[in-house]
């Protein structure tokens, strides 16, 4: 599903859109699966982000799941910050 999330849904551009395919994967998971999911639990609460952003001024950056969404609003913010200050 996490695969299906970063190939598919992050290219989607409007909300019906996004709706549309949510509603896909859960009806594939139900059906295929036979599981019933919490939809909000899945999709707002705790969605999983991958990236390789938390640690921008490392040598080698990992992909990595990011679970502390603090650290990646202060990272990104911080490279903003910079960005704005360099421009």
């Amino acid at each position: 599903m996490n695969e299906s999330l970063r190939v598919f849904y992050d290219r989607l551009i409007n909300d019906d859109d996004r709706n549309w395919f949510i509603n896909l994967v859960m009806e594939l998971l139900t059906g295929q699966f036979r599981a019933n999911p919490d939809k909000n639990e899945l999709f707002v609460e705790s969605r999983i982000m991958f990236g390789d952003l938390l640690k921008l001024d490392a040598p080698v950056q990992l992909y990595e799941c990011i679970i502390d969404k603090k650290k990646l609003l202060k990272t990104l913010y911080g490279a903003l910050d910079e960005y704005n200050m360099s421009n």
